[in-house]
């Protein structure tokens, strides 16, 4: 009982930490030259933009508190598009699950039938979609759910303007990871930046 007790414990305080863990929001950033910078969005300020490079590594250094920032400057960014992190994967799986649920409840309400006298048209027509709903109903909930995934959380349009970046930016700060890791440790904590 002890013993349940104490991993009932731990698995609660692994999920609280967890949950504890700033969410990690993709920067897509369309630049004044027609390019685009990608990474994981750090931080804002009213006339910067900071990211982090959207790899193993820049994540690991990322977690560790020691994130090589790069900054780019709201006159050279022409769009943002900010999006989760996992979010196009995890959407997938989502409209997989409810399709899953979708063909499974489509096979049971339409139970197989045999014919009684014979093969009959409408008794074939039924099991053959039948079969249909329970396989091919989930690959169309994941379509639509990766459909969904694309979606951006939030884009701006700055068009090169540091009066409209000043403007627009307080309202996705909060997709920032300096910004939630204030929020839940109360401190901001010191960068390295590289330019």
């Amino acid at each position: 009982m002890t013993r349940c007790l104490l991993l009932l414990s731990l698995l609660l305080s692994t999920t609280t930490i967890e949950a504890q863990r700033p969410r990690l929001f993709r920067a897509t950033v369309t630049l004044d030259s027609g390019i685009q910078a990608d990474g994981l969005l750090y931080g804002l300020t009213d006339s910067t933009l900071l990211y982090v490079a959207n790899t193993r590594e820049g994540m690991a250094k990322l977690r560790t508190g020691h994130p090589e920032v790069q900054i780019l400057t709201a006159d050279r960014i022409e769009r943002l598009t900010i999006r989760r992190k996992g979010h196009l994967g995890r959407s997938a799986l989502i409209g997989i699950g409810l399709g899953a649920i979708g063909g499974l409840s489509i096979a049971v309400f339409t139970r197989p039938q045999v014919p009684v006298d014979g093969w009959n048209f409408m008794t074939g027509l039924n099991n053959q979609v039948r079969r249909a709903a329970i396989f091919i109903v989930p690959f169309g909930g994941a379509t639509y759910g990766a459909l969904a995934g694309l979606i951006p959380r939030r884009t701006l349009r700055v068009g090169h303007q540091p009066d409209r970046w000043r403007q627009l930016w307080p309202s996705v700060e909060k997709f920032s990871y300096q910004y939630q890791e204030k929020q839940i440790r109360g401190t901001l904590d010191s960068v390295a930046v590289l330019k």
